[in-house]
């Protein structure tokens, strides 16, 4: 009779343990693994970070009329890095008035929900090194002042 009873409890534990194992496999597919998860989020930390960057370079040309010549004439953005190798994100202009923000992205961004990005900014976006073309916005661009007499409506 011991025999039954071991019989029992290896085919509940077998039963159990597959079970674990359905939902656990079950548990990645719909919400994919951990190293997937964080992928996702370190990239949403750089859609973050590049915005915030886009942001303090609008301000910094409100003020200035110019854009920064670095990301460090930035006030307060050193601290903006890449969230998982700790680098300084790439900047460089292409006009008086246009730049390029770049950054390293790990995943397909189609994953991803972004409210700051144009679809336009976003399918600059790629797997791998990317850049992002921003332009300053036409109602900071000063426009030259008008010829004494003029009459403006």
């Amino acid at each position: 009779m011991p025999t039954n009873i071991h019989k029992s409890h290896y085919i509940f534990l077998l039963l159990i343990t597959i079970l674990a194992l359905t939902a656990l496999s079950g548990g990645f597919l719909l919400a994919g693994s951990p190293a997937e998860s964080r992928a996702i989020n370190y990239d949403k930390k750089r859609i973050d970070d590049v915005y915030s960057l886009r942001r303090s370079i609008e301000d910094y040309y409100e003020t200035n009329k110019s854009l920064p010549a670095t990301l460090s004439d930035l006030k307060q953005r050193e601290d903006i890095v890449d969230p998982d190798t700790k680098l300084p994100y790439e900047y460089r202009t292409s006009s008086q008035i246009t730049y390029e923000l770049c950054a390293t992205f790990t995943t397909d961004l189609s994953k991803i929900e972004t409210y700051y990005l144009t679809s336009e900014e976003k399918k600059q976006i790629n797997k791998g090194r990317s850049c992002v073309t921003f332009s300053i916005p036409t109602y900071l661009i000063p426009t030259p002042a008008s010829s004494i007499g003029d009459i403006i409506y």
